[in-house]
Protein backbone atom coordinates (compact mmCIF):
# COMPACT_ATOMS: atom_id res chain seq x y z
CA UNK A 1 0.00 0.00 0.00
CA UNK A 2 0.97 3.91 -0.42
CA UNK A 3 2.50 5.37 2.76
CA UNK A 4 0.95 8.69 4.36
CA UNK A 5 -2.92 7.72 3.12
CA UNK A 6 -5.71 6.62 4.83
CA UNK A 7 -6.85 3.20 3.95
CA UNK A 8 -10.13 3.88 2.18
CA UNK A 9 -11.23 0.80 -0.20
CA UNK A 10 -12.57 2.76 -2.65
CA UNK A 11 -9.87 4.90 -2.48
CA UNK A 12 -7.23 2.12 -3.37
CA UNK A 13 -9.73 0.66 -5.64
CA UNK A 14 -9.83 3.53 -7.78
CA UNK A 15 -6.12 4.09 -7.68
CA UNK A 16 -4.94 0.54 -9.21
CA UNK A 17 -4.16 1.19 -12.48
CA UNK A 18 -2.27 4.58 -11.36
CA UNK A 19 -0.57 2.32 -9.16
CA UNK A 20 0.61 -0.52 -11.16
CA UNK A 21 1.97 2.68 -13.41
CA UNK A 22 3.41 5.27 -11.39
CA UNK A 23 3.73 3.64 -7.87
CA UNK A 24 5.23 0.32 -7.95
CA UNK A 25 8.82 1.60 -8.06
CA UNK A 26 7.73 4.48 -5.52
CA UNK A 27 9.77 5.43 -2.59
CA UNK A 28 8.24 1.81 -0.16
CA UNK A 29 10.15 0.11 -2.00
CA UNK A 30 12.97 -0.27 -0.74
CA UNK A 31 11.78 -0.99 2.32
CA UNK A 32 10.26 -4.28 1.52
CA UNK A 33 13.83 -6.26 1.78
CA UNK A 34 15.23 -4.66 4.90
CA UNK A 35 11.48 -5.78 6.22
CA UNK A 36 11.60 -9.09 4.99
CA UNK A 37 15.76 -9.42 6.07
CA UNK A 38 14.29 -7.99 9.83
CA UNK A 39 12.06 -10.77 9.58
CA UNK A 40 14.56 -13.41 8.93
CA UNK A 41 17.38 -12.04 11.60
CA UNK A 42 14.20 -12.49 14.19
CA UNK A 43 13.50 -15.58 13.22
CA UNK A 44 14.83 -17.41 10.31
CA UNK A 45 12.43 -17.95 7.06
CA UNK A 46 14.29 -21.70 7.23
CA UNK A 47 11.81 -22.41 10.34
CA UNK A 48 8.71 -20.46 8.69
CA UNK A 49 5.31 -22.32 8.60
CA UNK A 50 2.87 -19.59 6.86
CA UNK A 51 4.33 -16.41 5.69
CA UNK A 52 1.56 -13.49 5.84
CA UNK A 53 1.80 -10.30 4.32
CA UNK A 54 -0.71 -8.29 4.77
CA UNK A 55 -1.58 -5.36 2.52
CA UNK A 56 0.87 -6.21 -0.18
CA UNK A 57 0.16 -3.34 -2.81
CA UNK A 58 2.39 -4.57 -5.36
CA UNK A 59 4.22 -7.05 -4.08
CA UNK A 60 7.39 -5.73 -3.25
CA UNK A 61 7.41 -8.01 -0.06
CA UNK A 62 6.43 -11.41 -1.15
CA UNK A 63 9.04 -10.66 -4.11
CA UNK A 64 11.81 -10.22 -1.57
CA UNK A 65 10.55 -13.67 0.00
CA UNK A 66 10.77 -15.67 -2.96
CA UNK A 67 13.52 -14.10 -4.82
CA UNK A 68 16.09 -14.30 -1.69
CA UNK A 69 14.70 -16.44 0.88
CA UNK A 70 13.10 -19.10 -1.15
CA UNK A 71 15.66 -21.48 -1.28
CA UNK A 72 15.93 -22.04 2.41
CA UNK A 73 12.11 -22.12 3.42
CA UNK A 74 10.64 -25.16 3.64
CA UNK A 75 8.45 -27.13 1.16
CA UNK A 76 5.99 -27.29 3.34
CA UNK A 77 6.26 -23.36 4.02
CA UNK A 78 2.84 -21.38 2.81
CA UNK A 79 3.54 -17.72 1.63
CA UNK A 80 0.33 -16.01 1.32
CA UNK A 81 0.07 -12.48 -0.72
CA UNK A 82 -2.82 -10.34 0.87
CA UNK A 83 -4.46 -7.54 0.48
CA UNK A 84 -8.60 -5.77 1.31
CA UNK A 85 -8.31 -4.52 -2.61
CA UNK A 86 -9.25 -7.22 -5.00
CA UNK A 87 -7.35 -4.94 -7.76
CA UNK A 88 -4.20 -5.01 -5.87
CA UNK A 89 -4.20 -8.72 -5.90
CA UNK A 90 -4.85 -9.16 -9.08
CA UNK A 91 -1.53 -6.95 -9.97
CA UNK A 92 0.47 -9.60 -7.90
CA UNK A 93 -1.55 -12.77 -9.75
CA UNK A 94 -0.55 -11.08 -13.05
CA UNK A 95 3.17 -10.58 -11.88
CA UNK A 96 3.02 -14.55 -10.44
CA UNK A 97 1.57 -15.42 -14.08
CA UNK A 98 4.78 -13.99 -15.77
CA UNK A 99 7.08 -15.21 -13.66
CA UNK A 100 5.71 -18.26 -13.73
CA UNK A 101 5.40 -18.23 -17.70
CA UNK A 102 9.10 -17.70 -17.81
CA UNK A 103 9.90 -20.16 -15.96
CA UNK A 104 10.71 -18.83 -12.60
CA UNK A 105 8.89 -21.79 -10.74
CA UNK A 106 9.91 -20.67 -7.40
CA UNK A 107 6.96 -18.35 -7.87
CA UNK A 108 4.33 -21.33 -8.18
CA UNK A 109 4.51 -22.11 -4.32
CA UNK A 110 3.05 -18.01 -3.72
CA UNK A 111 -0.66 -18.04 -2.80
CA UNK A 112 -3.17 -14.96 -2.89
CA UNK A 113 -6.25 -13.72 -1.20
CA UNK A 114 -8.44 -10.88 -1.18
CA UNK A 115 -8.27 -10.19 3.05
CA UNK A 116 -9.23 -7.44 5.79
CA UNK A 117 -6.36 -7.00 8.14
CA UNK A 118 -9.02 -6.78 10.84
CA UNK A 119 -10.38 -9.99 9.42
CA UNK A 120 -8.30 -12.86 9.51
CA UNK A 121 -11.17 -15.47 10.14
CA UNK A 122 -9.88 -17.72 7.45
CA UNK A 123 -6.59 -18.23 9.53
CA UNK A 124 -6.50 -20.22 12.42
CA UNK A 125 -4.85 -19.15 15.83
CA UNK A 126 -1.56 -19.84 16.25
CA UNK A 127 -1.11 -20.65 12.17
CA UNK A 128 1.28 -18.16 11.23
CA UNK A 129 5.11 -17.82 11.98
CA UNK A 130 5.41 -14.50 9.99
CA UNK A 131 3.35 -11.47 9.57
CA UNK A 132 4.64 -9.08 7.34
CA UNK A 133 3.14 -5.64 7.15
CA UNK A 134 4.58 -3.11 4.76
CA UNK A 135 2.82 0.50 5.37
CA UNK A 136 -0.29 -0.54 6.46
CA UNK A 137 -1.38 -0.84 9.85
CA UNK A 138 -0.85 3.41 10.27
CA UNK A 139 -3.47 4.09 7.62
CA UNK A 140 -5.84 1.74 9.16
CA UNK A 141 -8.70 2.77 10.25
CA UNK A 142 -8.90 0.39 13.01
CA UNK A 143 -5.02 -0.91 13.75
CA UNK A 144 -5.78 -2.20 17.52
CA UNK A 145 -7.82 -4.90 15.84
CA UNK A 146 -5.65 -5.41 12.66
CA UNK A 147 -2.54 -6.01 15.64
CA UNK A 148 -4.62 -8.08 17.61
CA UNK A 149 -5.47 -10.28 14.51
CA UNK A 150 -1.79 -10.45 13.49
CA UNK A 151 -0.99 -11.54 17.24
CA UNK A 152 -3.70 -13.91 17.08
CA UNK A 153 -2.94 -15.69 13.98
CA UNK A 154 1.18 -16.00 15.07
CA UNK A 155 2.21 -19.16 16.90
CA UNK A 156 3.85 -18.35 20.22
CA UNK A 157 7.24 -16.41 19.51
CA UNK A 158 5.70 -15.40 15.86
CA UNK A 159 7.24 -12.17 14.65
CA UNK A 160 5.39 -9.49 13.09
CA UNK A 161 7.51 -7.20 11.01
CA UNK A 162 5.83 -3.67 10.02
CA UNK A 163 6.52 -0.43 8.61
CA UNK A 164 5.15 3.27 8.46
CA UNK A 165 6.41 6.72 6.70
CA UNK A 166 7.96 9.19 9.36
CA UNK A 167 9.02 11.92 6.58
CA UNK A 168 9.25 12.12 2.39
CA UNK A 169 10.24 15.14 0.76
CA UNK A 170 7.63 13.88 -1.62
CA UNK A 171 5.07 14.86 0.62
CA UNK A 172 6.01 17.96 1.77
CA UNK A 173 6.29 19.19 -1.73
CA UNK A 174 3.07 19.09 -1.83
CA UNK A 175 2.33 22.40 0.09
CA UNK A 176 2.98 24.19 -3.41
CA UNK A 177 -1.30 23.44 -3.85
CA UNK A 178 -1.61 25.83 -1.03
CA UNK A 179 0.86 28.65 -2.79
CA UNK A 180 -1.34 28.11 -6.05
CA UNK A 181 -4.85 27.78 -4.26
CA UNK A 182 -5.08 29.50 -0.27
CA UNK A 183 -8.24 28.95 -0.11
CA UNK A 184 -8.07 25.33 0.00
CA UNK A 185 -7.18 23.37 2.95
CA UNK A 186 -3.86 22.16 3.71
CA UNK A 187 -2.55 19.72 1.66
CA UNK A 188 -1.24 17.20 4.43
CA UNK A 189 1.58 16.07 5.85
CA UNK A 190 2.96 12.48 6.41
CA UNK A 191 2.37 13.29 10.67
CA UNK A 192 -1.38 14.06 9.99
CA UNK A 193 -2.42 11.33 7.93
CA UNK A 194 -1.31 8.80 11.16
CA UNK A 195 -0.13 11.32 14.11
CA UNK A 196 -0.14 8.11 16.98
CA UNK A 197 2.38 6.55 14.66
CA UNK A 198 5.24 9.12 14.00
CA UNK A 199 7.09 8.33 16.99
CA UNK A 200 9.14 5.38 17.73
CA UNK A 201 7.90 5.33 21.23
CA UNK A 202 3.91 5.65 19.92
CA UNK A 203 4.89 2.88 17.27
CA UNK A 204 6.10 0.66 19.92
CA UNK A 205 3.22 1.37 22.32
CA UNK A 206 0.83 0.74 19.83
CA UNK A 207 2.92 -3.21 19.23
CA UNK A 208 2.69 -3.97 23.15
CA UNK A 209 -0.93 -3.16 23.32
CA UNK A 210 -1.51 -5.99 21.20
CA UNK A 211 0.68 -7.89 23.74
CA UNK A 212 3.80 -7.86 21.57
CA UNK A 213 6.99 -8.24 23.31
CA UNK A 214 10.31 -7.80 22.46
CA UNK A 215 9.60 -4.69 20.67
CA UNK A 216 12.68 -2.91 18.34
CA UNK A 217 11.91 0.06 16.42
CA UNK A 218 14.69 1.66 14.09
CA UNK A 219 14.74 4.26 11.26
CA UNK A 220 15.30 3.34 7.94
CA UNK A 221 15.79 4.88 4.51
CA UNK A 222 13.45 5.78 1.93
CA UNK A 223 13.94 7.37 -1.78
CA UNK A 224 11.43 8.35 -4.45
CA UNK A 225 14.33 8.27 -7.63
CA UNK A 226 13.45 10.14 -10.96
CA UNK A 227 14.95 10.12 -14.00
CA UNK A 228 14.54 13.77 -14.91
CA UNK A 229 12.28 16.99 -13.30
CA UNK A 230 9.53 16.23 -16.06
CA UNK A 231 9.13 12.79 -14.56
CA UNK A 232 8.19 14.31 -11.55
CA UNK A 233 6.18 16.69 -12.99
CA UNK A 234 3.97 14.21 -14.83
CA UNK A 235 4.26 11.68 -11.92
CA UNK A 236 3.96 13.01 -8.29
CA UNK A 237 0.48 14.43 -7.91
CA UNK A 238 -0.52 11.22 -10.36
CA UNK A 239 1.09 8.53 -7.82
CA UNK A 240 -0.26 9.66 -4.71
CA UNK A 241 -4.14 8.61 -4.53
CA UNK A 242 -5.59 11.01 -1.36
CA UNK A 243 -4.56 14.24 -4.02
CA UNK A 244 -7.21 13.63 -5.50
CA UNK A 245 -9.64 15.77 -3.20
CA UNK A 246 -7.36 18.71 -3.40
CA UNK A 247 -6.74 18.24 -7.33
CA UNK A 248 -10.40 17.90 -8.22
CA UNK A 249 -10.94 21.64 -6.58
CA UNK A 250 -8.17 22.66 -8.87
CA UNK A 251 -8.57 24.18 -12.52
CA UNK A 252 -5.96 22.20 -15.21
CA UNK A 253 -3.99 25.47 -15.44
CA UNK A 254 -3.96 25.51 -11.53
CA UNK A 255 -2.58 22.29 -11.38
CA UNK A 256 0.04 23.08 -14.33
CA UNK A 257 1.04 26.16 -12.47
CA UNK A 258 1.37 23.96 -9.04
CA UNK A 259 3.41 21.24 -11.07
CA UNK A 260 5.95 24.12 -12.57
CA UNK A 261 6.44 25.03 -8.71
CA UNK A 262 6.96 21.69 -7.84
CA UNK A 263 10.25 21.12 -10.29
CA UNK A 264 11.29 24.84 -9.65
CA UNK A 265 11.38 23.60 -5.67
CA UNK A 266 12.59 20.57 -6.45
CA UNK A 267 15.72 21.93 -8.78
CA UNK A 268 16.80 23.92 -5.51
CA UNK A 269 17.41 20.86 -3.44
CA UNK A 270 18.52 18.62 -6.27
CA UNK A 271 19.93 20.67 -9.13
CA UNK A 272 20.88 17.94 -11.43
CA UNK A 273 18.77 15.29 -12.87
CA UNK A 274 18.70 11.74 -12.10
CA UNK A 275 17.57 12.85 -8.70
CA UNK A 276 16.17 10.90 -5.57
CA UNK A 277 13.75 12.23 -3.14
CA UNK A 278 14.38 11.80 0.40
CA UNK A 279 12.69 9.91 3.31
CA UNK A 280 12.64 7.75 5.85
CA UNK A 281 10.40 5.04 7.65
CA UNK A 282 10.21 3.44 10.85
CA UNK A 283 10.52 -0.49 11.21
CA UNK A 284 9.03 -2.57 13.83
CA UNK A 285 9.81 -5.97 14.76
CA UNK A 286 7.56 -7.42 17.44
CA UNK A 287 6.98 -11.49 18.87
CA UNK A 288 4.08 -12.86 20.29
CA UNK A 289 4.57 -14.15 23.54
CA UNK A 290 6.25 -17.70 23.86
CA UNK A 291 4.12 -21.08 25.26
CA UNK A 292 6.14 -20.79 28.41
CA UNK A 293 6.19 -17.38 28.36
CA UNK A 294 2.44 -17.55 28.78
CA UNK A 295 2.71 -20.35 31.19
CA UNK A 296 4.71 -18.09 33.53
Amino acid sequence: MSPVSPASKDMWSDFVRNYDRLYRNGPTTGGALLLVEAANTASPLSRASTILDIGCGGGQIVTEVLEKYNSVIPESTRIIASDFVKGMVNIVREDQKRHISSGNTKWERLETAVLDATDLSSFKDGECSHVLAGFVFNGLPNPAKALQEANRVLRPGGILVLTNVKSGEWVDLLQVIKDIRPDLPQPPTVKSFAPTWHEDADTKAHLEGARFQDVEVQEIPLTYSFSSYQELREKLFDSLPFLGKWLSEMTGEEIEKAKDLLVERTKGTYPSEPFALRGTATLAVGRKQSSLGMMG
